[in-house]
């Protein structure tokens, strides 16, 4: 490529999640920009996510999650591990996940894997954005 050539970059969204106890669940709420409308949401139960073009998402522990001692352990990609691509952000707070982009209709099915010591159980908690709040059902 010459230097006069342009080569168009990915973009990159910003997702803010709030991790929140409710009973015994944790719940995720998302603030973000819909890049495909513009649309502004704020501390929404679940997440649109799709993209006319690849794009990089990268999904932050805001403020007062990381305060209460969550972080992200990982992302587990159920049905979409062949294109779907994730890279942990410094100190486990943030994750990135990348979309190659087969069209702006599909969902993809994937959980994002929260972790926090001071949990009541201690354990993983993986929450799909799309599927908003819904408890994944996963083998013991």
């Amino acid at each position: 490529m010459t230097e006069h050539e342009f080569k168009p970059g990915i973009p990159q969204r910003v997702i803010h999640v709030s991790l929140r106890a409710i009973g015994d669940n944790i719940a995720a709420f998302y603030t973000y920009v819909s890049p495909l409308f513009g649309t502004s949401y704020i501390d929404a139960p679940r997440c649109d996510i799709k993209c006319d073009r690849p794009t990089y998402t990268l999904y932050v522990l805001d403020f007062a999650s990381t305060l209460n001692g969550w972080t992200i352990h990982g992302a587990d990609f159920v049905k979409n591990h062949d294109h779907l691509k994730a890279s942990q952000g410094p100190e486990n707070l943030s994750i990135q996940i990348f979309n190659p982009h087969r069209d702006d209709t599909s969902v993809d099915n994937f959980f994002i894997v929260y972790t926090n010591p001071n949990h009541r159980h201690g354990k993983l908690v993986p929450i799909d954005p799309q599927e908003g709040n819904i408890p994944p059902v996963f083998p013991e």
